[in-house]
Formats: C-alpha cells, structure tokens, sequence
C-alpha cells in the first residue's frame, strides 16, 4: 500500500452547525474540484467562511454576534448553540495515511470496517472539530479546536486539542471574491507581499547601495529647482533644529531592505508599446492575476510558509469567474483544477459548471432561512458503498445509468446549466413554446422570468426524463413544472417517465404538468383559441412572415386548400414555428388579447409556486 500521495490529505465530509444560515449542513467532498452552486444568499459564501474558521492557514477571522444562526428578532447569540465545523479526512485503499499522519493524529484515528470489508487494514479516519460559543465566566465569545471521535464526541486524551502541527497536514487558503490588487500588491501579509519578503538579494546590498547613490546623483545634481529645495530645508533646519544631522534629499530610499515594496507588476497593452501596472488594467485582468499571484505563492513558498513536506493545500475560491470574459473563465478553470491539492468553488459561471464533474456539484437553497444542500447521489438509496465488491455490483446500483449521466452532461450541463441557479425551471417541449413563454411571462406576471428567477428549459422533443431525474426530491429537490402537447401519444410518454422517476402522475397532472387541448400541439391550440381571421392577421403583421405565408399558399398543392388547412399545414414547417412564436406574442402584447386558459393556468401556477419559495 502506497505509504502517502501528493494528493493525499483531503476534506472528506464537511459538518456545519449553527453558522449564519447554516443549521445543519453535511456535505461529502471529492478530492479534486468541487463546486458550489445556486442563486444568491444560499449559503455559499458562508460555507467557505466556516472553513477558514476551521482550518484557515492564515487571515483567519474570529466570529461576530451575527454570525450565530438566528430566525427570531430577539435572538441573543450569548444564548445559542456553539458555532460548530466539524471535518473528516478518510484515507482510500489506493492512498494510505502516511506514518506521519497516523503518528500526529495518533489519538483521533478511527477504523471504517464497513466500508473496507476484504482489505488487511481497515479505512482509517479522523475528524476535527472548530467550536465558538460565548463563555460566562470570561464574558466573550471563545474559540477551540479539537480533535473528535465519530460521533462528533471530544475525545477523552489529554492531546485532544488542535495544534499547528495538525493544521499543517491541511491548511486551508481562502480567496474571497472581492480582490483587492491595490492590497495585493502594497500589503506584506498578502500572498504577493509574502512573495516579495522572499526575494533574498542580500549579497548584492553593497552593489545595490552604490547604484542608488549613483541615481540619485543622476536625478538630483545640477538641477536648479533640487538645489533651491534642498537650501530652503537647510535654511529653515537652522532655524528649528529638528535634528542634529543635516537634511538631504534622497529621490531612491537608502534602507535596501524596502527596496521591493513596490515592486508591481506589468502588463504590456496590445498593439500598443506601453506597459502599465496591473492596477490600470481593467477588474477582470486584476483578477486573474490575483488568481495567478496565488498559485505562484503555493508552488514557490508553501513548503516555506507550512514547513510540512505533506501539506497538502485545501483551497477555498469565491466567483473565480468575477468580471472576467467567458473564454477566459473556462481558461481559469483549467488553471485552477491544475492547482496541487483540494478545490472548493463558489460559482455563478454556466462556464465553469459546464466542466465540472456533474457528481461534483453542491447546489445550495434556501428554506426558510436555513441553508439546504444537495449532491448528484452515485448510487442507489439504501446501497452502502464497500471497497472490493465487483466492479458490475456498482453499476447496477449506480443512481444514474450510462444513459442518463450522457443526456444529463448533454441537455442540462452543455446546454442548460442556469438551471441549478434558478429558483424554479419551466419545461416546454421546445425553442417555439421557450420563445413564446419568455415574452408573455413578462405581459401576464408583470415581471419578465429573469426577475422572477426562472429558466424556461426547451427539452428538444419530449426529453424530459433528465431534468426530472435531477430535479426529483431525492437529488436537488428543484421546482418545477411542465407545459406539454395534448397529442394521446405525448401524454401516455410522459406519464411513463414521470412513473418510472418514482412520481406520482396523477397527483402532478394539472399541478405540475399541464397540458395542452386533447390532440393539440402549440400552433393547433392557438389557431383553435384565436381563430383564422387573427392568426391570419398575426402573420400579416410582419412583413417577412406575411412574405412566406403568401409564398407557401401559392404553391401548387396548397391554392385549393382552405385558410384554416394552409394555416396549419404553414405552421406545421419547423423552420416557420419559432419566427411565428415569436411573432404572435408580440402580437398578442402589442392587441392586448386574452390568453388561452390553459396558458393563463400554467402562468398562474408559476406565480403561485414562486411565492411560496
């Protein structure tokens, strides 16, 4: 067994109690990237804050009043259960603790036989516990850091507290999202300031010291307004004796050991001779480089800064992707996932979602007031996961076969990744119905479905199975609802979806799936509700469609038809649908008309499912 990787250390289950608005959040990590997601003041930010708490390596802050968990008005936090983040780290059987992590951890190590069945020694692990609670007696809030058993329960050894030494095998490095380069560049303690204090030019002090000298005579001597500036000061010295040594102008400081303070960094403008410092570049540029400033801080000092050859860095990123392009974001991530050790994500980026691994998303909600979170489960309820078995006795129990992870990847990850930062998704048969519904919402809601934090989803025919199956309470626990065809055909197939995702059809049916007249698709119910005469009008409203409806009546095979027939047969032309969708909604806004009812019910569904978000 391998005795120790470079990728060994790794937060395996994260424990959160009683931290702003999370009172009970559990989350299993993957070693590599994970990626926290959701709409805005779930619970991301926070997550990562409890983890500097934790384990930060540096920067860390101590805990306010508001930062307990709290519903009510006259909550007092001198009252309220601890802050707690308790974290495991678990070895796997292809990377062991190394000898020096059992000998520190020697006391808080446990043995998982469940899960290592077959194997000589079982799965080690142990567990860290950050506390903060208000202590009478001192009357302030206190920390503690402690080692814990696996019922969270401190353990009874004299050496149970957290040292340093411990935090050396894991330190967490936490990048808020507000990056500061002005701070970065002229703060010692931040990452590039540790860079420069590294920089050893001591040998050459004697040299340097001479060169300044020589520039400050290039600079200074034989200019009029130098020499004028300097006898004035010498003048008014005399007169106050401030100091019993001669004053001097100095354009370069004599103290070598600040000689870096200022060392900047400079980017070099396109098509353009000039370099400029990274302050004057635009907040996308200043980010990135803040992000590449720290991946040249842990490959250059953290062995410096840790003084463990195992260290292995947790790193901790909120929004990576701030202010920076889209093809830059996917190129970020690629920089970021080459970064030694363990990644945590915040992110509002579909660009970044897109290429992360679909079982490595965290999405956080809402309820309310307490952050809820949930993962992609690897397999089935009730299937505990065991070292060893057979390599088939996983895939039968995988929770999404072959099938299903390949259409999830293609319809939500590639194509629909807004759908797991929205507060509730709409799903339509296709881009005709999407566009429709995008421009009516706004005329029957009053508020258009970005305000509203909707997605509207076309599912490319009737594929709907994937966004059930995510959406279903057993994985992300998301709203949403369903507009659908009438045609019998339609309805029986998405029965059989919704039945084979262990929902209940006839429950959901005109709650959550709604669908159109009996034997209707979208173009059959709005010449049905409108009538010939306005849907004819609707056409003629716009020029080009007016064009191509007169082009396809003219045709042979259609001059003998009746309007009613030609209509249908006009819109029944894929390349038609969208342009008329399009068309008629605006129409509809521009007249004021009614809408159909079983549109208006959806709609009103919608309203009433977002408030009582």
């Amino acid at each position: 067994m391998p005795k120790g990787g470079e990728e060994l250390m790794h937060i395996h289950i994260v424990e959160i109690y009683n931290f702003r608005s999370h009172r009970e959040t559990i989350v299993e990590f993957s070693k590599g990237i994970n990626v926290l997601i959701g709409p805005n003041n779930t619970g991301k930010t926070s997550f990562l804050h409890a983890l500097n708490l934790a384990i930060g390596w540096h920067r860390r802050p101590e805990p306010v009043e508001d930062d307990f968990f709290a519903i009510e008005k006259d909550f007092d936090p001198k009252k309220s259960d601890p802050i707690k983040v308790v974290l495991e780290f678990r070895e796997t059987p292809e990377e062991r603790f190394s000898e020096n992590v059992i000998s520190v951890f020697e006391h808080a190590i446990r043995f998982d036989k469940k899960v290592s069945q077959g194997f000589d020694e079982p799965i080690r692990f142990f567990r860290i516990c950050y506390e903060c609670k208000f202590d009478k007696e001192k009357d302030r809030f206190v920390e503690d850091r402690y080692l814990v058993d696996e019922k969270s329960q401190r353990l009874r050894a004299k050496k149970s507290e957290v040292t340093k030494e411990h935090l050396s095998f894991i330190p967490f490095f936490y990048i808020p999202s507000l990056r500061d380069i002005n701070r970065e560049i002229k703060v010692k303690s931040s990452f590039w300031g540790r860079l420069k204090s590294a920089i050893d030019y001591s040998q050459k002090r004697e040299e340097i010291e001479e060169l300044i000298k020589k520039l400050d005579g290039i600079v200074l001597s034989g200019d009029q307004t130098a020499e004028q500036l300097k006898s004035k000061l010498q003048e008014l010295e005399n007169s106050v004796r401030i100091t019993s040594n001669a004053i001097s102008l100095h354009a370069f400081t004599r103290r070598t050991w600040e000689l870096l303070d200022d060392l900047n960094i400079y980017l070099k403008l396109p098509n353009v001779n000039l370099s400029l410092p990274i302050s004057k570049h635009g907040a996308g540029t200043q980010n990135i480089i803040v992000l590449l400033i720290f991946s040249a801080y842990l490959d250059i000092l953290l062995s410096k800064i840790v003084d463990n050859e195992e260290a292995t860095p947790i790193i901790g990123i909120e929004e990576p992707e701030a202010h920076i392009h889209p093809h830059a974001q996917r190129a970020l991530f690629h920089q970021i996932d080459k970064l030694k050790g363990q990644k945590i994500i915040s992110t509002h980026s579909p660009y970044i979602v897109e290429q992360t691994d679909i079982y490595d998303y965290v999405v956080f909600k809402l309820n309310g007031g307490i952050t809820k979170t949930s993962k992609i489960p690897k397999y089935k309820k009730n299937f505990i996961f065991r070292y060893g078995l057979p390599h088939q006795a996983y895939q039968n129990t995988k929770f999404l076969t072959l099938e299903e992870e390949l259409k999830i990847k293609r319809y939500i990850q590639y194509k629909n990744q807004e759908l797991f930062f929205a507060s509730l998704f709409l799903l339509c048969e296709g881009d005709t119905e999407k566009i429709f519904l995008e421009q009516i919402i706004p005329y029957h809601l009053e508020k258009s479905p970005g305000q509203l934090g909707i997605s509207i989803i076309p599912c490319d025919g009737k594929t709907y199975s994937p966004f059930l199956k995510i959406a279903h309470r057993d994985v992300f626990a998301i709203k949403w609802i369903l507009l659908s065809d009438g045609e019998d055909n339609t309805v029986n197939e998405i029965k059989s979806i919704l039945t084979n995702l262990d929902y209940n059809f006839e429950e959901l049916k005109n709650t959550q799936v709604f669908f159109l007249p009996k034997g209707m698709d979208f173009e059959k119910c709005m010449l049905n509700f409108y009538g010939v005469d306005k849907i004819v009008e609707t056409i003629e409203s716009n020029e080009r469609l007016k064009g191509l409806f007169r082009t396809f009546k003219n045709q042979p095979n259609n001059r003998s038809l009746g309007n009613e027939e030609v209509i249908n047969n006009f819109l029944d032309v894929k390349e038609h649908k969208v342009f008329f969708a399009d068309t008629l909604a605006q129409y509809i806004i521009q007249k004021r008309w009614d809408l159909p009812e079983i549109i208006k019910n959806f709609l009103d569904k919608v309203k009433t499912e977002l408030e009582n978000i």
